[in-house]
């Protein structure tokens, strides 16, 4: 008999979204996640948009005579 592991939480599953959680965490996530195809789908479009709103958030690249001005 194969037993659930230990609720994923909605604290969790954003601590694994934010690169937050030990390995053996992550791992236990992604287990509960190929099980829940539903909550799989709604966490990758969460790390899509971590991803979309880290890069917007960016600062701009330094112009290439101020980038060698600097070294």
């Amino acid at each position: 008999m194969q037993t659930e592991s230990p609720a994923i939480t909605e604290p969790d599953l954003d601590a694994y979204v934010d690169n937050q959680l030990s390995e053996a965490q992550r791992s236990e996530v992604e287990a509960h996640l190929a099980r829940h195809p539903d909550l799989a789908s709604r966490v990758m479009r969460d790390l899509a948009l971590r991803r979309d709103l880290r890069r917007a958030l960016a600062p701009p690249p330094l112009p290439r005579p101020l980038l060698g001005a600097a070294r």
